[in-house]
């Protein structure tokens, strides 16, 4: 006998049954060396495959019924010694047994929690009806027919399960705009895949506990536990006793559309907007505020996302979509979530229009700040900056802003002070000469920001230039409007469109550089780029 010709179907048996591949190649390996040694007898069987077969559930048999590690294999002579065939029958039976008890375990621990309780109690535990309906609260007729529609679900969702198709997880990035909770939600939850999947299923409709279970193939219960905390964060709403994702979640290619409407709106307003900018710099410069004095490019990467911000917020749609707030969520957070599915670049933007543009759109934030001080800042973790999240906050403000008082007033700084001093020269906002200390960004008086702020607005009215970005939040609202589930409200649309439209500051910035009017930063440069504080 070719034993080579059966060995796939024996180690694909094996494997079906032990879910593990060493486990498999040890079962496998048992069965064959049995069959070689008993080919004699074996070559006097009529029907070679179902033999083989019998033998396979024989050997799966011994292993379940023994729960142990290793494969007892009856000798394959005795076996064929066998004169009653029912004890073959038997094996098959068995087999058949086993397998559903298995499904009905697997499909009790995908319902929801109340069939779950019930069957278990009637089933296993052999409680009564009475006995049910006193321990759980619920009328006797109420639990005759849980029990009823539990066993018609269990015999549906059998006949189901070898139809269904198996669910291959997601990877989603989940972040926020706003303020997280009080245990860093959203982010806190989304740090598990079960509960990125869960959101996922549930997004495009509502769906069962039941539902998600199955698909996902988790019990129940770490389902309902997951769904609990993500409605308490108002993440997921329950619609019946059905749920859907209360966020929004961008597919890989759903960013393509917004990307695409930046890329060329921004070649249609960049230069414009730079050269009014570059045509006003030597006037802003002698404004005298520190940082003045730092290189022209890098001066004009923090002056022109600036400026451009200040278009936007003159527009008269930006101003209504403007009107949006990020909602309080019962975590203790103000924030609008995002989820995003993770892939690769080629298949993300595969046979994309600017696929070679859409990589130098990346963002990790525009960024404003205030502290108890009056002080603000503006800064933007882009692609230029090396996509680095720089952690700059209210104490940094008022750290920096005593840094600035020491040049301003020639004070002798104090060995805390320079500490400070070296903190901020490392991270390449400070740097020092001689042991003067200079600043590698702009930071203003209130009356230096005044003036600057009266010298770009006084041109740019003059040009009539926020008419170039009129139109653009309206657009950016109806792209998400139209692709956006029901569950999540018209504000929180608005304030993801809001701050989509801040697109069109990174896009700028890229189309500059791209053709060659802002220079490419050197690596020590990128420390304070883009960053601009100021006193109101």
């Amino acid at each position: 006998m070719n034993l080579e010709a059966h060995a796939k179907k024996i180690f694909g048996f094996a494997l079906t049954k032990t879910n593990n591949v060493q486990d498999a190649e040890d079962l496998s390996q048992e069965i064959l060396i049995s069959l070689y040694n008993s080919s004699e007898k074996i070559n006097k069987v009529d029907n070679i495959d179902a033999y083989i077969y019998k033998i396979c559930l024989y050997t799966w048999s011994n292993y379940y019924r023994k729960q142990k590690k290793h494969w007892n294999n009856s000798n394959i002579n005795d076996l064929l010694d066998l004169s009653d065939r029912d004890e073959i029958n038997e094996l098959i039976e068995e087999e058949e047994r086993q397998s559903l008890i298995l499904s009905l375990r697997k499909e009790l621990a995908y319902m929801s929690k109340v069939y779950r309780e019930i069957l278990i109690k009637f089933y296993f535990e052999k409680k009564s009806i009475k006995e049910i309906s006193e321990e759980s609260y619920i009328p006797q007729g109420t639990v005759k027919w849980y029990l009823y529609e539990a066993k018609r679900k269990l015999r549906e969702d059998i006949k189901l399960i070898n139809s269904m198709e198996s669910y291959r997880p997601i990877r989603m990035s989940v972040g926020h705009c706003g303020s997280p909770g009080k245990n860093n939600e959203p982010n806190s939850y989304f740090s598990s895949l079960l509960y990125q999947n869960i959101a996922y299923i549930a997004y495009k409709e509502p769906v069962t506990v039941e539902e998600i279970s199955r698909r996902l193939e988790v019990g129940a219960a770490f389902v309902e536990e997951a769904l609990e905390n993500l409605e308490y964060s108002e993440l997921v709403k329950k619609i019946g006793n059905k749920y859907q994702t209360a966020f929004f979640i961008y597919e890989p290619k759903d960013s393509i559309p917004l990307l695409d409407m930046m890329i060329e709106k921004s070649e249609e307003v960049a230069l414009p907007i730079y050269e009014t900018l570059y045509g006003i710099l030597e006037k802003i410069k002698n404004v005298g505020f520190l940082g003045n004095g730092i290189d022209e490019d890098i001066l004009m990467w923090t002056l022109y996302p600036c400026c451009i911000q200040l278009l936007l917020e003159k527009v008269e749609d930006y101003k209504e979509l403007s009107k949006a707030y990020a909602p309080e969520h019962r975590d203790g957070g103000k924030y609008i979530a995002n989820g995003s599915i993770q892939a690769s670049e080629d298949i993300r933007y595969q046979g994309s229009k600017y696929s070679e543009i859409y990589s130098r759109y990346l963002c990790e934030g525009l960024k404003t700040r205030e502290a108890d001080s009056n002080l603000h800042s503006y800064q933007i973790d882009s692609y230029f900056e090396g996509l680095k999240w720089r952690e700059f906050n209210a104490p940094d403000l008022d750290k920096l802003w005593r840094i600035s008082e020491i040049v301003r007033y020639d004070i002798k700084p104090n060995e805390f002070e320079k500490i400070i001093i070296a903190e901020y020269v490392q991270l390449g906002y400070l740097s020092v000469k001689n042991e003067k200390v200079s600043f590698n960004f702009p930071i203003m008086t209130k009356e230096e920001k005044e003036q600057v702020f009266r010298i770009i607005d006084t041109e740019f009215e003059r040009l009539n230039a926020k008419e170039l970005l009129n139109g653009l939040a309206t657009r950016c609202y109806k792209l998400w409007k139209g692709r956006t589930p029901s569950t999540i409200p018209d504000n929180d649309v608005r304030y993801r469109a809001l701050s989509d439209v801040s697109n069109i500051i990174v896009g700028c910035m890229e189309y500059m550089e791209r053709i060659g009017k802002l220079r490419t930063p050197k690596d020590e440069e990128k420390g304070a780029l883009t960053t601009i504080v100021w006193k109101e």
